[in-house]
């Protein structure tokens, strides 16, 4: 809804007509659609009244140029998502706490809003834990490995494999930078896309030229000894000796 945030009456003319258009052509093909309205934050409190209206019968009925009927708009589902109170959960609210503290900030908001009585069914997200974000990791490693396997395909058929501590080590990581934790889990899919993935790829792109053939060689992540940084090593599947057996 970023893009409907003027607050010039002409502007908010014009977004309350595209979005009842908008509405009334997806509702004219599928009455139970899903209608989802994101940033819901950006838009005056005009605009919202407006987009209230269309959904609990106060306003005109909503029509649709390519039909003489009214549109029905009684059966579709309608969910608002909003930034609103973000910043005063914490991950260890309960849902009763965490939802007053969204209503709060929304009262405030949309202090003179007619309808924002309308916004009761608050369903907050409360802020991931540390513990999440390591669930989190380990899933974005997973991902990273199939990323090397497709990128170095037909020279590099190894695994990318870490130690047990690594997923809590990035936790923690992106635990102490507010930007991460702001970002949620997509903080920990940077971090590993930026910083692990580079780790990773000064040690394929060595391996991988020096070797004459398909390396079956993994990379092993692990913590270094005093616990500050995360290293990446060879992890040699044959020993030279091995070989020399075969």
């Amino acid at each position: 809804m970023r893009a409907y945030s003027s607050r010039n009456p002409n502007h908010i003319a014009k977004y309350e007509d595209e979005i009842k258009w908008k509405v009334g052509e997806q509702l004219s093909h599928c009455p139970r659609s899903v209608l989802i309205f994101d940033e819901i934050q950006s838009i005056s409190e005009q605009l919202l009244d407006s987009i209230i209206e269309i959904f609990d019968g106060s306003g005109p009925p909503l029509s649709y140029h390519s039909s003489e009927l009214p549109v029905d708009t009684s059966s579709c589902i309608v969910i608002v998502i909003s930034d609103i109170g973000s910043t005063k959960l914490n991950p260890y609210m309960d849902r009763e706490q965490a939802k007053q503290a969204v209503q709060e900030d929304a009262d405030k908001k949309f202090i003179h809003s007619k309808k924002r009585a309308l916004l009761q069914n608050i369903v907050p997200f409360l802020p991931l834990t540390e513990e999440d974000f390591a669930s989190v990791a380990i899933k974005e490693l997973k991902r990273l490995g199939d990323t090397l396997a497709n990128e170095y395909k037909g020279v590099w058929s190894g695994k990318l494999t870490w130690s047990k501590e690594v997923p809590r080590w990035i936790a923690k990581e992106c635990w102490s930078e507010m930007t991460c934790v702001s970002d949620g889990g997509r903080g920990i899919e940077t971090y590993i896309e930026h910083e692990i993935s580079g780790l990773v790829d000064s040690k394929l792109i060595p391996e991988c030229s020096t070797s004459e053939s398909v390396s079956f060689n993994n990379i092993d992540l692990s913590i270094s000894n005093d616990g500050s940084t995360l290293v990446a090593n060879i992890d040699s599947v044959y020993s030279d000796s091995e070989f020399g057996e075969l």
